[in-house]
């Protein structure tokens, strides 16, 4: 009996491992499938494959940025601090200039960028070459909680009615350029930054209090 039980669970034993041998195999030539199989596919149809993975895992000349997104996360409040006044200040002209005819009054009543930070999804360093140069594209990420609110006003003797920015998501790619390159601290004469595509942008624009039956089109 005690022969026949060890017999039993060497055979179970040599089954199991035998199966596992198998299954090991059957996936490794999947795998080699897969890879055969993405190795014919160009750059787009992989950006499409991938969608919204980060560039970092879809492509090998990006990188993370975790430490960066460190950085950014400590100084967001003082980067909105410091430049709130001098994005209001740009945008405005842009308001007015875009202003629908039926409204009287478009302007910012409040602007900040919110506590939820930005987030860089992917760094990619360009080769620096004889012109001097290096060039920086970010790649990044905003679902964030900005307190912006319109104040929109339809005629001259009407309540002003704000309108307020939410469920706020942006994607661009930002491009920093330092040149020329010094030789003396900081060691670049200039820093450009450039954005390389149109933003992708999705928001929502509600009525924070007054009735929106009192500005047309709204």
């Amino acid at each position: 009996v005690l022969g026949f039980g060890v017999g039993a669970v060497a055979a179970g034993f040599f089954m199991g491992w035998q199966q596992s041998r198998l299954d090991a195999k059957k996936n490794r030539s999947v795998n080699r499938q897969a890879l055969a199989d993405l190795s014919m596919l160009d750059e787009a149809e992989i950006q499409e494959l991938v969608g919204e993975l980060p560039a970092w895992l879809a492509f090998r000349d990006v990188e993370r940025a975790g430490w960066l997104n460190k950085v950014l996360a400590a100084a967001w409040p003082y980067l909105d601090q410091a430049t709130s006044d001098v994005i209001v200040a740009a945008l405005d002209p842009i308001l007015q200039a875009t202003r629908p005819s039926f409204l009287t009054t478009l302007s910012f009543e409040r602007f900040s960028f919110g506590d939820i930070p930005a987030r860089i999804e992917g760094v990619k360093v360009y080769e620096t070459t004889g012109d001097g140069s290096v060039e920086i594209d970010l790649q990044v990420f905003w679902a964030g909680d900005p307190d912006v609110v319109l104040g929109v006003r339809a005629a001259q003797d009407a309540l002003s009615v704000p309108v307020s920015l939410t469920e706020f998501e942006c994607t661009f790619t930002l491009r920093l350029i330092f040149a020329p390159l010094l030789g003396v601290f900081p060691c670049f004469g200039a820093l450009t930054i450039a954005l390389m595509d149109e933003p992708q942008l999705d928001f929502d624009l509600r009525v924070v209090g007054g009735d929106v039956t009192l500005v047309p089109g709204l």
